[in-house]
C-alpha cells in the first residue's frame, strides 16, 4: 500500500521544500521522489527528508535550467 501526495513543480538551480501530510504517514515508511516530467536538461541533485508522525517536510536540490514536476510517494513498509 502506498500514499501519494500529488505533483508540484520546481524550477531550476533551485531548493525548494514541501510539507506533506497524511494520516496514514508513518516515520517508517519510505519517501520517493521522482519526476514524472520536464527538462532533460534538469536533474535531481539532493533529497532530504524530515519525518514526524503524519508529515513529512522534502527538500529537493535541482541542477540545471528549465522546470520539472514531481510525484512523492510515501511507501509504507512491513
Amino acid at each position: 500500500m502506498s500514499w501519494t501526495t500529488g505533483t508540484v513543480t520546481q524550477n531550476g538551480n533551485t531548493t525548494l521544500c514541501w510539507t506533506i501530510t497524511g494520516s496514514a504517514l508513518s516515520t517508517h515508511d519510505n519517501v520517493v521522489v521522482g519526476p514524472i516530467a520536464g527538462c532533460s536538461r534538469l536533474r535531481i541533485n539532493s533529497i532530504d527528508v524530515g519525518r514526524c508522525p503524519n508529515q513529512y517536510r522534502v527538500c529537493v536540490r535541482v541542477l540545471g535550467s528549465g522546470a520539472m514536476s514531481f510525484r512523492f510517494y510515501a511507501e509504507q513498509m512491513d
